[in-house]
């Protein structure tokens, strides 16, 4: 069973040019631990951390201040939806939302804010207990211990400690702005977990087991420990299921995400030109019109439209830096700003589906990218806007940076 399932969740039948790709990043960026005997029990990050990570939240958010002196000249940052949908009267009130979000952005001073001392001091005793937990941020998977990552819920308690704290000592301004930088860093490294989960599935679905030094029942505990990870924490009988079925059920769930990809490009194909050899389950290049593409047949651009995201484009190579930038900005807004909890919930819902299941999934992309040595992955990793990610990957093997000589036209 293991192994036809594996065989299956392969999709492409590990075609020989992908076979051949060079696992160097792979080692690079994983470590596959093993105990005295021989047995995996943990699969980590080998890239540190820094020692403030805050100080990096912050800075960027001040730094997004600096870059958009205008922000009524943002990039329009709720398009308008796949009318073949339900949702365009939402979308529109959404519309109203960002509107008002952009007003208020241009009349915070962020870094007067940023200086204020009852800020520092709360993000200062956050920083204090992100500090106490860094080692768990390192794990993305365990595959001898089934329920590791619920019953370590590291993440959401730090999350409500934060909040709490900052709800308690703060008001007005320096509240959002907080509680903004607190959600943001618990957002980056629960996102870079998953971004580097993506990272290590690619090359499951490229090279066999044996390639990469693990055997299938390795790999299939991997993917059962990396979809525990994923649960929601107020399910618990979710991780039970997943204990129960820990031989299969991860391999399981990549088969469903595989059908479900094949499906979408099965249904939006006839949109390109042309199209090369897919990355992966998830990446396509593609000619549209004269313009090289890479789309992603693995999530669709909103949860409003049933259309293929687009994670590249040649002749705007900086398209999805600049209109992230401007979702990103628009999600700080509403920590700025009074709504009933309901709308304010769902327009993070909606922002949300715009970026963020694409830039985590492009952890898929960025492992073929750097396999190929290919200059667009500095575009791919930026457009991600998690600051872990970005400089941990900021270096080629020959030191030097992927970011400096790209070119935004």
């Amino acid at each position: 069973m293991i192994r036809s399932l594996f065989a299956f969740a392969l999709c492409f039948c590990v075609q020989p040019l992908l076979a051949n790709q060079s696992v160097k990043p792979l080692k690079e960026r994983i470590e596959f631990k093993r105990n005295s005997d021989g047995t995996l029990y943990e699969v980590t990050i080998r890239h540190n951390l820094p020692s403030r990570p805050l100080d990096l939240v912050t800075g960027e958010l001040i730094s997004a201040f600096e870059d958009e002196q205008d922000f009524g000249l943002m990039y329009n940052p709720v398009p308008a939806t796949n009318k073949r949908l339900p949702g365009e009267s939402e979308v529109g009130e959404f519309r109203s939302v960002a509107r008002k979000i952009i007003k208020v952005l241009g009349g915070i001073n962020i870094e007067d804010e940023v200086k204020k001392a009852s800020l520092r001091e709360v993000l200062e005793r956050f920083q204090r207990q992100l500090a106490e937990a860094m080692r768990d941020f390192q794990v993305i998977a365990r595959p001898s211990e089934p329920a590791y990552f619920h019953s370590n819920n590291v993440l959401k308690e730090l999350l409500k400690f934060g909040l709490k704290d900052a709800k308690d000592s703060l008001s007005g301004p320096v509240l959002g702005i907080a509680s903004y930088i607190i959600s943001e860093t618990v957002r980056m490294l629960a996102d870079r977990r998953a971004y580097y989960q993506n990272f290590m599935a690619h090359y499951f679905m490229t090279h066999s087991p044996e390639q990469l030094g693990l055997s299938e029942r390795e790999v299939a505990h991997i993917k059962s420990s990396i979809y525990e990870s994923k649960i929601a924490w107020d399910k618990p009988w979710d991780s039970r299921e997943i204990e129960e079925q820990w031989d299969t059920f991860g391999t399981e769930k990549y088969q469903e995400l595989v059908n479900e990809a094949n499906a979408n490009w099965a249904r939006e194909k006839h949109r390109f030109d042309s199209h090369s050899e897919r990355y992966n389950f998830a990446f396509v290049p593609v000619q549209q019109n004269g313009v090289f593409k890479i789309m992603n047949a693995a999530d669709e651009s909103s949860r409003y439209s049933n259309r293929l995201s687009e994670s590249f484009r040649a002749d705007r190579p900086c398209r999805q830096i600049f209109y992230r930038f401007g979702l990103r900005l628009i999600e700080f807004g509403t920590h700025q700003i009074s709504l009933p909890g309901f709308i304010k919930r769902r327009f993070r819902r909606y922002i949300s589906s715009l970026h963020a299941p694409q830039s985590i999934r492009e952890g898929y992309l960025t492992a073929h990218l750097l396999a190929e040595e290919r200059q667009e992955v500095g575009y791919i990793l930026l457009q991600g806007f998690n600051l872990f990610v970005i400089t941990e990957n900021e270096r080629d093997s020959q030191g030097n940076s992927r970011y400096e000589n790209l070119s935004c036209r």
